[in-house]
């Protein structure tokens, strides 16, 4: 057991020192870009205003940073300040939407590539996490609910700044944003910054003793399990389960024809 703890502290510890650039936030603009090539429409956007489409994917990559120093008072335009992150998010974006024969897209459609950037891209999630819970506590120490929305948007913010996304491409859509309807990676992020908050103020001494860096990499895991289990056998969202015993919380949409026929009956009734 002590080996085996001993085993984990080292890899959290491993883990922790990780750099994040190039090869992680590079995978980052690559979902980026993959996420707005992949809603309807985008493509042909992209060829009528290429501009546009460019600017509303690099909101996409810069939108953890967005969301997050607007929640603590922070410039908004700091993605701005180095270049290089938004050169290399726009060579990704030309390579997905405007590679010859869609052959990058094609390839990156693919279970392995997508399984390898889903791996990549939640263990830099984590980091973004806590990053984000760091700066927070460190501009306003024992906040801890603006400390995990902090590290909440962090790491989320691309999918809070979809919506902004399709809105630049005048293709809004009311029904589908992340405040209305969480995915999976927002819930988990919460959760994790939730646990590294405990962790970090001290909550957890009376419960679990356990390292920062080993916290760390048990959440990591849990994430990309989650990750896979959806990706590669469709599984639900592990927590539907948990929103539907609390909430009564349903994921079945009635069918148009069932909705024709209460408003048919509600008029009935009326007239009646």
């Amino acid at each position: 057991m002590e080996g085996l703890v001993t085993t984990m502290q080292v890899a959290g510890d491993a883990f922790v020192a990780l750099p994040m650039f190039p090869l992680f936030e590079i995978v980052h603009y690559v979902k980026s870009a993959m996420t707005a090539r992949g809603d309807i429409g985008a493509k042909e956007f992209a060829c009528k205003h290429p501009l546009s489409s460019l600017v509303s994917m690099l909101i996409l990559t810069c939108g953890g940073t967005i969301c997050s120093n607007l929640l603590l008072g922070l410039p908004l335009g700091e993605p701005l300040c180095n270049p290089i992150p938004l050169a290399l998010a726009s060579i990704m974006w030309f390579l997905v939407f405007f590679c010859p024969g869609d052959f990058v897209y094609g390839i990156l459609s693919t279970f392995t590539p997508k399984a390898t950037i889903v791996v990549l891209k939640d263990l830099r999630r984590l980091h973004q996490v806590s990053a984000g819970i760091r700066l927070a506590l460190k501009l306003h120490p024992g906040a801890w609910l603006l400390a995990i929305a902090a590290g909440t948007a962090r790491s989320s913010g691309g999918s809070l700044m979809v919506t902004v996304d399709r809105l630049m491409r005048g293709a809004p859509s009311a029904r589908q944003h992340e405040f209305l309807k969480p995915s999976y990676h927002t819930k988990a992020s919460f959760f994790a910054a939730c646990a590294l908050v405990a962790q970090e103020q001290g909550l957890l001494q009376g419960v679990l003793i356990i390292p920062r860096s080993v916290l760390m990499v048990a959440l990591a895991l849990a994430m990309i399990v989650g990750s896979l289990s959806i990706l590669a056998l469709g599984c639900r969202d592990p927590f539907s389960a948990v929103s539907a015993v609390l909430f009564h919380e349903s994921d079945e949409a009635p069918s148009p024809a069932v909705g024709a026929n209460t408003q048919k009956g509600s008029k009935a009734k009326k007239n009646d």
